[in-house]
């Protein structure tokens, strides 16, 4: 079998609230303090079975007051761009990869990227992450691995999707 090149974008954002936490001060805002670049860069190649690219998020609740509902939820999610190839024939390349998010070695999410973006897609619909303290820094370990049993159809698939880390008062 020829080796699978896909190319994954994975951009990691902070949502506070969505718009409520940009209107009132002091409202809790979960924030990425690794920056909102790239997670994972769109010029990884992916292999079928391969050791999946890991990335390290450490994300911060600023405000004054506890989080009422921490969480996070893939935006932006398009399983196939334009610059995929030719050969990228896959009908939702991101059901063949597979996102494990973990905290402190305890797995919080892990199933295709497609299904993240489905079953978590919205703030209501995001993945919680339980009690945070103002000012609490927690460190979040995210992988992206193409599933072993991705064939083909999956060679030169561009996709993309991004995480919101989100707090609500």
């Amino acid at each position: 079998m020829l080796p699978l090149l896909v190319k994954l974008v994975f951009p990691l954002v902070a949502a506070g609230g969505l718009v409520h936490g940009l209107l009132v001060p002091f409202s809790p805002v979960l924030t990425n303090l690794d920056g909102s670049g790239p997670l994972f860069s769109s010029g990884a190649s992916y292999l079928p079975g391969a050791a999946p690219e890991v990335r390290t998020a450490h994300v911060r609740l600023d405000g004054s007051g506890a989080a009422a509902a921490p969480g996070f939820f893939v935006t932006g999610y398009a399983p196939r761009l334009p610059a995929s190839a030719p050969s990228c024939t896959a009908t939702d390349p991101g059901d063949r990869f597979q996102v494990t998010v973990a905290e402190a070695g305890t797995t919080l999410f892990r199933a295709s990227l497609a299904s993240l973006a489905a079953e978590h897609g919205t703030a209501p619909t995001r993945v919680g992450l339980g009690s945070w303290r103002p000012g609490q820094v927690r460190e979040f370990t995210i992988s992206v691995g193409l599933d072993a049993a991705a064939g083909n159809s999956y060679m030169g698939c561009v996709l993309t999707a991004g995480l919101a880390w989100y707090a609500a008062q």
